[in-house]
């Protein structure tokens, strides 16, 4: 959390398994651990490739005060992979590979309380998602899934209150609009753009 007034660091809180980091520097970044490099045999590191959270949209409700974001809770693992520098071609040195002797991975919308950084409630997803989140004045909070489901929860507690099965990933962030003095929420899944009207 940085103080918009001034670019200030106010807290750092992991929302997510992070072990390639076990401490931060005064403005906040992680310090890198150096047993998590890359080596020969492989070496675990959480998050994977793809991050904790990447450009899913996350939302901050005003009314319950939390800010609510996208995790992705997958480790890969991470080894040196030595290649010769060739001009004009791809170069990395190394390679990733999904840990998948480790416990399954999963993913999951956090509500975090931003006075605390603490964790207030969290609904899980059966595989890492990559939907944004859309938090609503009236009171709900919609996100999405790699099974498909577009899930609307109480924005205070996550209790699940309706879902539906859209029949292709949701890697969107779900949007709100308003037509005629009727609020519409929409989300696109695959290649379909699903709207639905609030009563």
């Amino acid at each position: 959390m940085i103080d918009r007034t001034n670019g200030k660091l106010v807290r750092a809180e992991s929302y997510a398994k992070v072990s390639w980091s076990k401490e931060k520097d005064a403005s906040g970044r992680p310090v890198p651990a150096k047993e998590s490099s890359p080596t020969p045999e492989g070496n675990r590191v959480c998050p994977g490739a793809a991050g904790a959270t990447n450009w899913m949209s996350p939302t901050y409700d005003p009314q319950t005060k939390l800010f609510y974001v996208t995790a992705r809770e997958q480790c890969d693992v991470f080894s040196t992979a030595p290649q010769p520098y060739e001009s004009s071609h791809a170069y990395y040195g190394s390679a990733y590979f999904p840990n998948d002797d480790a416990a399954p991975f999963y993913g999951a919308l956090r509500a975090i309380d931003p006075d605390t950084g603490k964790i207030k409630w969290e609904w899980k997803h059966p595989s890492p998602t990559w939907s944004g989140v859309l938090s609503t004045a009236g009171g709900v909070v919609f996100t999405g899934d790699a099974e498909g489901n577009f899930i609307a929860l109480d924005a205070a507690s996550g209790k699940p209150l309706w879902h539906f099965q859209c029949g292709a990933s949701v890697y969107s962030s779900p949007m709100t609009y308003a037509v005629g003095g009727k609020q519409y929420v929409a989300v696109a899944a695959g290649t379909a753009l699903f709207a639905f009207g609030l009563p």
